[in-house]
Parts: structure tokens; sequence; C-alpha cells
């Protein structure tokens, strides 16, 4: 019985042997290009709003001319930007909590006209993902808004035709 085994293992090893590739070792794996990281926001924006499918508020998607920049740095650095001439009716404060990450507030202290006769006010927390435009300025798309999107017909009145809080609007601060 002895010899039935030995013939057994032989044709085993030899099996073995030839799977596996080749024996110059392992093959290479190709070191990824790094992405450039992109620089802080600065200058002329233009901020969008857009309400999640949760809600059916008339308006939307709201655009804002605002102005970045740099809030200074404390534990980390922020991002604030207004309507233009520093104007504070509207504020964007968020810290980059990486290079390529953000999330902080947005908040209106008064009805802010959007077009078509319609107003809003907006209290909610953003989160967004840092990319490249095509001319290299930095930008957020697709960006995760939460919170509270009120419209209205007048700036008395901002709320006349409904709130939506939601935990999945929109949000872009796009260069312009």
């Amino acid at each position: 019985m002895r010899r039935a085994t030995w013939p057994a293992a032989l044709l085993l090893a030899a099996a073995l042997a030839g799977c596996g590739g080749s024996s110059t070792g392992p093959t290479p794996v190709p070191t990824p290009t790094p992405t450039p990281t992109p620089a802080p926001i600065s200058g002329a924006y233009q901020l969008t709003i857009d309400q999640s499918k949760d809600c059916n508020l008339p308006g939307l998607p709201a655009h804002f001319d605002v102005d970045a920049r740099s809030g200074g740095t404390t534990s980390q650095p922020e991002l604030i930007a207004n309507l233009p001439g520093g104007n504070t009716n509207l504020e964007l404060d968020l810290l980059y909590e990486t290079p390529l990450t953000v999330h902080g507030g947005l908040g209106t202290t008064s009805p802010q006209a959007i077009g078509d006769g319609h107003y809003t006010f907006i209290r909610a927390v953003l989160t967004g993902t840092l990319t490249r435009d095509a001319s290299g300025r930095s930008q957020v798309t697709g960006g995760l808004l939460v919170g509270d999107i009120s419209i209205g017909q007048a700036q008395d009145d901002p709320r006349s035709l409904g709130t939506c809080t939601s935990k999945s609007s929109s949000w872009e601060l796009t260069p312009r």
C-alpha cells in the first residue's frame, strides 16, 4: 500500500506546482497617480440650494451669488461665504474637516429673494466634498443639506408657501 500513496503524492505535488503563475516573483502593483488636493475656496462663487424629493416647494433650486473667503484657522481651517459686499443676511460657515471635505452651517438672518416673487428662509447643516472645476478652481457639487427650507411670496412672510425639513436636500458652491 505504501507504493500506491507515493505516486498519488507526487501527482498532487506536480499539480500544485503548476498553479499560481511563474516563479519570477510577485507581479508588481502599479503606483496610483495621486489626485491633486483642491485649494481652499476663495473668491466669487454661486451657492445653489435644492430641495429633496420629499419636498414640494415652489421656486427651487435657489441660486445666490456669494463671496467666499478664509475665516482663519482655529482648530481647523474655516470658510465663510456671504452675499456680495459683505452682506451677512445669508451666511455659509464651513470647517475643512480634511483638505477634501467640509461641514458646517448655512443660515439666513432675513428672507432672501430667489426670483419669481419668492423668498426663502434657510437653517441647515451642510457637508460636502471639494473637487476642481475645469479651470482648476475648487468647488463643492452634490453636497448634502440637512435642515429647514421655507418659501414664501412676501418678504414679511417667508413661510407662506411652505417649509420642508429634510435630511436629504442638496447644495453646491461653484465658481462664477
